[in-house]
């Protein structure tokens, strides 16, 4: 017996204690014994000099003779049991040591009698003495027992085992309850469950699964099987597991049965696996043993999915010896099989035991012993399933007996007359998916399978078992794969066996596929019909029953197709058109050409369904005219142009050449009916092919192209038009060419009449050639209406990208659209035409759409500077034609767009001299044709252009303010929004606008009206706000009376309410209510804002946090309402706003106009009730101080932060957050950085005194050094300030309550007293008593210094 060290070793030393490792380091080096710790085994002899000693093993005997160290080694009860086992180790008995690799050839275990050794006799069973557990972290050689010896000179010498006969590596022992009791065999039998019941109930949800056949075995996972048996064992003998400790009944316990369970719940596996070798004389006590081990492995190994519960591989051993011992016992056979599946599906290494140490054998043994028992013949084949699941560390090409168990399950599968048939069906087919190559043959095991099943009796016998009644569904997927790789064509080198193709193979397929209706099942029944179906044998009669069950599949589970599926549904109805004996019974139902396209459709991006796709179409054209027109009518062609597209004509990748062929394949098919040639030429679909064939230099596929160009050329008659709709890149070429200006103009019309199609005709140098005409044909009106037109299309339609750069067209081409040339060409045909109002109005809508796009651009967009630059010589010529046609609404409406754009475009100094004129022609035009909705909008969105402008716009007379105030009342939402646009534009930049406004009769309650009228109109409400703003800004406190009266406040209140999502809106609504509310003295006003805003302003403040300045906005407005009414402080102290408030100022630290209006609401709410208290809970001390702080250079946030930390200082629970957040420093901060600014410096003073004294607890706060010094600058700066003199009195008066202050003032006693009495003289009422209290404490306080 080879003992390791102990990885529990403990060793008190040096006043500390070892532990694990360094215990056993310590022991080395000290010469102690490594397992015990105690005894020394090893001493130091120095055998030569200057080196160190080296550690050299002794032997000690007691005085009584006795060895207790021999050689090193320890003999102890806890270590080596005996002087002999020592000697076994270090093989000083002779012939008793054995090898690394043998093993007794009688030995029940060995190999020779693995399967025929007699049963154990009734000698003594072997004795384990017991071992130090240790962990496998420690890189030591696993236990092994020591070799037999017949050296018995005592009674208590045990019988050894040989070391090589167990390698089993024992675990830590772990807490675990106990194995359950021991049943009888007669009591058990009434408890099992048949292993396919087993079966089924751990695979319930394999018709749920998606996995292929291989990769997913519903045989392969027993183990929890296993460990319900084992479960249910214990409840029916006791209802539970009991603890630990064997139980009270151990007497009654069969005392073998006891030792397994103390040996499993010790988690040493050693010692039961030897005491099942040595003690398990019956099969019940095997039976029993087995189940509990099944169990126990179970849930140690799940514990440690990724450790060695147990390791080496000799433990097979133990698992074969019963099959042979118990050859006839059914229970033990059936109870080691299920050990085997158990341990083959567990984490960890257990199948390559199992393959190598002769389970493989057993298994094929008991193939051809129980052939009659249909139960163990399917527990052998799911273990054998289990093995082959996963060829890595399992049954592969690798191992020598895979070949014998592929005959042999494949004799099984074939016997017609013996049981458990269809279990072979998963273990084949594993088998066939593996790829490792057998050492002799060179090839892997699928070539034997398809060697034993690619016959006629292996194909019928699959089909056969596959309509076998009560066939589970994995067996017949598995069925179902092997016969698609079956039915797979060879190859000229492959020799192997050749499919027999039968109607009953058809039937069984179909039958299954309808039987089962599982992803798994109709998977592979689709793929062994798509290969079955290249045959020419295909049986016709059942060619629409293999359509039917994928039809069926589609109909009952269409949300289970995914891609995979859908490309084997599709590749089978393709080669069952493509087979000349089935293509007409098919295709006579047009539901299945109905179902290809779904599928066709259903993963449009996907190679491989497209090729079948397009394939499919293909083949099923041939059958006739008819079957092409319902392709067409059912939408192929639009999924073989949509599939041409995007896998052709956009993709950069490398066309694959399969993908190609098929659609071309497809689209000549379906050029070779009227229906179709006429769909190919409407959808552009013919200039495509003519690109196509232009750079493919393949012959096969210049051929089908030319096929397809053909049939569709001579399916359509041709004219002009037609043939521009047939092939617009024409176009270039056609115009070119044109001899007359006839012509030209019968050219454009025709190109014209086609819309969004002709913008083809634009690629290739077709727009430079339309620009080119124009210019041609300069003094042809008719030349420039069909120009300007199509112009005015191609920029409506066609999108923006740089100057000068070149457009993607929506069929691929590209055209320089937007450039210099278009602009002259257009500006030339306004200026060379003005009599001819046609050109005029296709003339200015092409202008305006050119410009429309660039006006969004950035303000500073180096486009707009150049586009305002090219527009500068054509600006008198659109002012003109205006001035000349100022009856024409048409010319009226697109030139006020054109006049918008140049707003927008040209820079100051070209607009210089021209905008008061076109200003002019604006005002003008909306007087002229008043009443026109649409002039007016034209005409406001124009004067919009100018908003920043106020010079321009402070020539507008009243007359302008009256018809826009009038437009308010329209029933058009346009026009109110645009009239009270303008009119918010106007009154923000112009002087006078808000006289002449006010002087308009009844103008308030005209806004106000507008208002309300259109509550749901978030923009008009923006403007109105916008515009009462404005008036509030410029008149006095009767127009917020006149508002108050009409409704105003409602109205905003409203707004707010409903647009309260709306940043902008909310803006400008608070800045009103700002206002307004500042300067209500009305005490009935002030009631109705309870009811009018109540919490509308509560509930922006929380939609906007994102948004600082509205956040601002609202925070002012509600400022403005506390300060007013004591309502809404209750109502943000009380609903839980102060946290809001507190939220959004850290949530915009950097924004000074956020942390001023914070500022102010918070210190408004802290001088009512509790207010300051709660504000301090919800962290608003650090958020003022933050405030402070991040913006210490404005001076209003300084003031509203010191107001509010002032009053937040008088709350003693603040005292302590103010002095984390470093308040005291940010207050001198303040008075530093803010010295000339007097207010700063009187609420600093304010804020520094609150800080320091603490009225709860009567005592005042050390100053800082500095302050003393900063009171002095203070009250000689400002010596006339009565605040600041008054604060500075009363800080110091503070102060000087602390002896300690006081004394650092009387350290400045020169500059303190003089300014003290000045203060005092100065400002007598506020300063006097306050000074001279200083003055009196800082001479008493010297005067006791100086007697000290």
């Amino acid at each position: 017996m080879v003992l390791d060290p102990n990885p529990k070793l403990q060793i008190f030393a040096n006043s500390r204690t070892y532990l694990g490792p360094d215990a056993i380091d310590y022991a080395r080096k000290h010469g102690l014994c490594t397992i015990c710790g105690v005894f020394r085994t090893h001493e130091r002899k120095k055998t030569r000099i200057f080196r160190k000693a080296a550690m050299t093993p002794i032997t000690v005997t007691n005085n009584k003779g006795v060895t207790t160290v021999y050689k090193g080694h320890c003999i102890s009860a806890t270590c080596y049991q005996s002087v002999d086992q020592v000697r076994i180790k270090l093989g000083e008995i002779p012939g008793r040591r054995q090898s690394k690799n043998s093993k007794p050839a009688s030995h029940p275990s060995s190999a020779v009698n693995l399967l025929h050794s007699p049963p154990p006799s009734n000698k003594r069973p072997v004795h384990i003495s017991p071992q130090p557990q240790f962990s496998s972290r420690q890189g030591s050689k696993p236990s092994s027992l020591a070799a037999p010896t017949t050296n018995q000179t005592t009674t208590d010498t045990h019988e050894e085992m040989p070391r090589s006969a167990r390698r089993f590596r024992p675990e830590a022992a772990v807490q675990e309850p106990p194995m359950p009791p021991f049943i009888p065999a007669e009591q058990k039998n009434s408890m099992q469950t048949t292993a396919v019941e087993k079966l089924q109930s751990s695979n319930s949800d394999l018709n749920q699964s998606h996995s292929t056949i291989g990769s997913n075995s519903s045989w392969a996972n027993n183990s929890s099987n296993d460990v319900k048996e084992s479960a249910n064992v214990a409840a029916l003998n006791g209802g539970g597991i009991p603890q630990l400790s064997l139980s009270a009944d151990r007497a009654s316990m069969h005392p073998i049965i006891a030792e397994f369970r103390e040996a499993l719940a010790a988690g040493d596996y050693v010692r039961f696996l030897n005491a099942l070798d040595q003690k398990g004389r019956n099969a019940d006590l095997v039976v029993e043993g087995l189940g509990l081990f099944r169990m126990k492995i179970a849930k140690d190994q799940r514990k440690r999915p990724n450790g060695v519960v147990l390791g080496g591989s000799n433990w097979m051993k133990a698992m074969t010896t019963p099959f042979d011992t118990y050859c006839k016992e059914k229970e033990v056979i059936v109870s080691g099989l299920l050990t085997m599946l158990t341990l083959s599906n567990l984490p960890g290494n257990y199948k390559g035991p199992i393959t190598k140490k002769g389970g493989v054998d057993v298994l094929l043994k008991l193939l051809d012993v129980y052939s009659t028992d249909a139960e163990i013949i399917e527990l052998v084949c799911a273990a054998f399933a289990s093995l082959t699941i996963n060829e890595k560390g399992g049954l592969n090409g690798k191992s020598e007996k895979v070949t014998k168990v592929v005959r042999q399950l494949a004799e099984l599968l074939c016997s017609s007359d013996q049981v458990g048939r269809e279990y072979s069906l998963l273990p084949l087919c594993n088998l066939s998916n593996q790829r490792k190559r057998l050492v002799e043959t060179g090839r892997s095991p699928w070539y034997d399978v398809r060697d034993c099943l690619a016959t006629a009796q292996g194909t019928g016998a699959i089909a056969e078992v596959l309509e076998f009644k009560d066939i589970h569904p994995a067996a017949a997927e598995a069925g179902l794969s092997l016969l698609w790789k079956l039915s797979v064509p060879k190859d000229e080198q492959d020799k192997g066996g050749s499919f027999t193709l039968t109607p009953e193979i058809i039937k069984s397929i179909v039958a299954c596929m309808k039987r089962f209706n599982s992803y798994g099942v109709v998977l592979a029944g689709s793929r062994a019909l798509a290969n079955l179906a290249l045959r020419t044998d295909f049986p016709a009669e059942w060619a629409g029953a293999s359509v039917e069950s994928i039809e069926h599949f589609m109909i009952e589970n269409s949300s289970q197709i995914d891609e995979e599926m859908a490309i084997c549904f599709l590749h089978a109805f393709c080669n069952l058109f493509a087979n000349d004996s089935t293509r007409t019974p098919i295709l006579s139902n047009s539901e299945c050409l109905q179902s290809s396209l779904i599928l066709f459709d259903k993963f449009p991006s996907s190679e491989a369904l497209v090729e079948f796709g397009c394939l499919a179409i293909a083949h099923a054209g041939v059958e006739s005219k008819e079957t092409k027109q319902l392709v067409v009518n059912l939408g192929g062609l639009d999924l073989v142009r949509e599939a041409f597209h995007e896998h052709i004509v956009t993709t950069d990748a490398d066309h694959s050449p399969e993908v190609k062929d098929a659609i071309f394949c497809a689209v000549a098919s379906l050029s070779g009916c009227e229906t179709g040639a006429k769909h190919i030429m409407e959808s552009q679909l013919l200039n495509k092919l003519h690109g196509a064939l232009a750079v493919e230099q393949d012959d096969d596929f210049r051929s089908v192209l030319g096929v397809a160009i053909r049939n569709t050329t001579n399916g359509v008659a041709t004219s002009t038009q037609a043939e521009l709709r047939q092939q617009p890149g024409l176009f270039s070429y056609l115009i070119q060419n044109a001899d007359s200006e006839a012509s030209v103009v019968a050219l454009l019309e025709d190109l014209n009449s086609l819309g969004e199609a002709s913008f083809e005709a634009y690629g290739n140098g077709g727009f430079d050639a339309l620009l080119s005409s124009m210019g041609k044909y300069r003094d042809s009106a008719g030349v420039q209406v069909q120009g300007c037109q199509a112009l005015a299309q191609v920029f409506y339609y066609l999108p923006f990208t740089n100057l000068d750069a070149p457009t993607q067209l929506p069929t691929g081409g590209w055209a320089v659209l937007y450039g210099l040339p278009a602009i002259e060409t257009m500006q030339y045909a306004i200026r060379m035409h003005r009599k001819h109002t046609e050109v005029q109005h296709e003339g200015f809508c092409a202008l305006s759409n050119f410009l429309a796009p660039i006006c969004t651009l950035d303000s500073y967009s180096e486009e707009k500077m150049v586009v305002g630059q090219w527009l500068e010589a054509g600006l008198n010529d659109i002012l003109d034609v205006m001035n000349e046609n100022a009856g024409d609404v048409t010319i009226q409406k697109r030139g006020m767009n054109v006049l918008w754009s140049c707003f927008c475009l040209c820079s100051s100094e070209i607009l210089q001299r021209w905008k008061l004129g076109a200003l002019q022609r604006i005002f003008d035009t909306m007087t002229l044709m008043k009443g026109d909705d649409e002039i007016f909008i034209s005409a406001c969105d124009a004067l919009m252009g100018e908003r920043e402008d106020s010079e321009s716009l402070n020539f507008m007379g009243e007359s302008i303010i009256v018809h826009l105030v009038e437009s308010l009342v329209s029933d058009n939402v346009e026009v109110a929004s645009r009239a009270v646009a303008v009119l918010s534009i106007l009154l923000k930049n112009v002087f006078v606008a808000s006289s002449h406004a006010m002087q308009v009769p009844n103008f308030i309650v005209t806004l106000l009206s507008c208002m309300s009228k259109n509550q749901t109109n978030c923009d008009i409400q923006i403007y109105v706000c916008s515009a009462l703003e404005s008036l509030m800004n410029f008149e006095d406190d009767s127009l917020r009376a006149e508002i108050s009266r009409g409704g105003g406040l409602d109205a905003i209140s409203n707004s707010i309410r409903l647009h309260g999502t709306n940043p902008k809106l909310v803006d400008f609504a608070c800045r009103v209510l700002s206002l307004f509310v500042s300067s209500v003295n009305d005490a009935k006003m002030v009631a109705s804002l309870r009811n009018s805003l109540g919490d509308t302003l509560t509930a922006a403040l929380e939609a906007h946090v994102d948004s600082a300045g509205t956040e601002s906005a609202v925070m002012d407005a509600l400022w403005s309402c506390c300060s007013h009414d004591d309502y809404f402080k209750r109502l943000l102290i009380t609903n839980g706003s102060l946290g809001m408030i507190v939220q959004v100022m850290t949530l915009h630290l950097g924004s000074a106009e956020v942390q001023r209006s914070g500022c102010s609401l918070l210190w408004i709410l802290s001088s009512y009730g509790s207010g300051k208290d709660t504000i301090g809970q919800f962290g608003g001390v650090a958020a003022v101080i933050n405030a402070l702080l991040a913006h210490n250079e404005s001076t209003t946030v300084q003031k509203e932060g010191l107001t509010a930390l002032k009053n937040l200082a008088t709350a003693s629970q603040n005292k302590n957050m103010i002095e984390e957040a470093g308040g005291e420093d940010a207050v001198l901060y303040a008075l530093w950085i803010h010295y000339k600014h007097p207010q700063v410096i009187s609420s600093a003073f304010s804020a520094l005194n609150n800080i320091a004294v603490d009225s709860a607890t009567k005592s005042v706060k050390l100053m800082n050094e500095k302050t003393i010094e900063i009171c002095v600058f203070a009250m000689s700066r400002f010596p006339m300030d009565e605040t600041v003199q008054k604060n500075v009195c009363f800080y110091l008066k503070s102060l000087s309550y602390s002896p300690a202050n006081l004394e650092m003032i009387c350290q400045y006693r020169d500059q303190v007293i003089p300014l003290l009495h000045a203060a005092s003289d100065t400002f007598p009422q506020s300063c006097r008593d306050r000074a001279r209290s200083v003055i009196g404490k800082m001479k008493k306080f010297g005067s006791r210094k100086f007697r000290r």
